[in-house]
C-alpha cells in the first residue's frame, strides 16, 4: 500500500491502540509505542525464565519461553482474549512479531527448523472458525524465515474448557488426544511447539508426549502468555 493511501485511510478510518485507544501513528500497528513498552514482559534467559521453570521436568525440551505475563483482567490478557474469542487475529500476529524480534536479541530461534502450532479439535474449529495460535506461528515464520506446518499435529478428541482443573486433571483429560500425521516428516527436526497461553502446561505436555515418539526429534516451546 502506498503511504498516501494509508494516510488517507487513517484520516477517515483512524486506527487506534487496542489498549489505550490513542490514534496510532503510521508506523504503529496494533499498539502504540507507549503501550508496547508497558507490556508485562517475562524474562527469557535460561537462568530466570519462568516458563522454563514451570515446565522443567515435565517433558524433554531444549529451549522454552513465554513472552508476557497473563493475568485475568490485565491489558495483555484482554488482547489475547480479543484474538481468541472475538476473532481479532491480527492482534496475535502483531504480538507474535514483537515476541520474535525481542527473542532474537536473546539467541532465538537457535537452530529450530519447523514451527508447529498446538491444534484445536475440528468441532471447535467449526464453531470458532479459526485457530488463534496460527497467526502467532505465521508471525514467527515470517520474522525468523522458518516454515510452519499446521497439519502434522491434530487434536483427535474434543475436550471442554480446562480452566478450573488441576494440572493432573488437565493432563488426564488431554492425554492421548493428539495424533501425528506423517510422523516421518518430523524425524530429525528441531520443532518449535507454540501456543497462545501457558497455564498448567498440560496441553504442551500432551503434545510433547506424542512428539517424543518420533526418532531424533528435538523440541522447544514458545507461548505468547503465561499465567502466574
Amino acid at each position: 500500500m502506498y503511504p498516501w493511501v494509508a494516510d488517507l485511510k487513517d484520516l477517515f478510518l483512524p486506527r487506534t491502540c487496542q489498549i489505550c485507544g490513542r490514534t496510532l501513528l503510521r508506523e504503529e500497528k496494533t499498539l502504540c509505542l507507549h503501550c508496547i513498552a508497558q507490556l508485562p514482559r517475562l524474562p527469557h534467559w535460561k537462568e530466570e525464565n519462568p516458563a522454563d521453570e514451570r515446565l522443567f521436568g515435565r517433558f524433554r525440551y531444549e529451549h522454552g519461553a513465554s513472552f508476557c505475563f497473563y493475568r485475568s483482567g490485565n491489558d495483555f490478557a484482554r488482547l489475547i482474549q480479543a484474538a481468541k474469542y472475538k476473532g481479532r487475529l491480527w492482534v496475535n500476529y502483531d504480538l507474535g512479531c514483537l515476541a520474535a524480534l525481542e527473542l532474537q536479541t536473546q539467541g532465538w530461534p537457535y537452530d529450530i527448523d519447523l514451527i508447529v502450532p498446538v491444534p484445536i479439535h475440528w468441532r471447535r474449529l467449526m464453531t470458532r472458525g479459526y485457530n488463534q495460535v496460527i497467526p502467532v506461528g505465521k508471525a514467527l515464520s515470517e520474522v525468523w524465515n522458518i516454515p510452519m506446518d499446521t497439519h502434522l499435529l491434530r487434536k483427535s478428541e474434543y475436550t471442554d474448557s480446562q480452566v478450573r482443573h488441576t494440572f493432573e486433571e488437565r493432563l488426564g483429560h488431554v492425554n492421548r488426544t493428539f495424533k501425528i500425521k506423517h510422523p516421518e516428516k518430523l524425524e530429525g527436526h528441531h520443532v518449535l511447539l507454540i501456543d497462545d497461553v501457558l497455564t498448567s502446561g498440560a496441553t504442551l505436555s500432551a503434545c510433547a508426549d506424542i512428539l517424543s515418539t518420533i526418532p531424533r526429534l528435538r523440541l522447544s516451546f514458545l507461548t505468547l502468555g503465561m499465567t502466574k
